[in-house]
């Protein structure tokens, strides 16, 4: 679950549907959803907001291939899917964070290691080995780490 660009509406992965929750009313429950393409895009894993809120990532299996998974960029005004990239060999993206500057995505793999793309253009522009299965991660308020 990720807080909206505006602070307030919570964003749950439902599968292939991200829920937004109207929280002006809480019994009022989902206020609406961006659909993911279920023929490409399966269930998402986590999700990440750019630092001017204009921008949702996710990180998504990509069901076209075996132990892929795919990063999703969503335009949250149209809540529409704008562009997208397949990560091979990725045995399953389980987390996702951006640098401060908005100009990175990190991808924390099952493999054991981080791969971190550009949000320009989803090129990869390295990876780094951790040594272990990843399962989360952050990065820190000063973009140090």
């Amino acid at each position: 679950m990720l807080l909206g660009a505006d602070g307030r509406s919570p964003l749950q992965d439902t599968g292939s549907q991200i829920a937004i929750i109207d929280t002006t009313n809480w019994a009022g429950g989902v206020a609406d959803r961006i659909q993911l393409p279920e023929a490409t895009y399966g269930e998402t894993h986590d999700l990440v907001f750019s630092p001017d809120g204009a921008t949702l990532y996710a990180l998504a299996n990509d069901q076209d291939q075996i132990n892929s998974a795919r990063l999703l960029k969503i335009s949250v005004a149209s809540r529409t899917v704008v562009n997208s990239q397949a990560i091979a060999n990725a045995h399953g993206g389980h987390a996702l964070d951006i640098t401060r500057d908005g100009g990175s995505l990190l991808v924390a793999l099952t493999t054991g290691s981080v791969q971190v793309f550009s949000t320009a253009d989803f090129s990869l522009q390295r990876t780094v080995a951790i040594g272990s299965e990843a399962w989360a991660g952050a990065t820190s308020p000063d973009g140090r780490y």
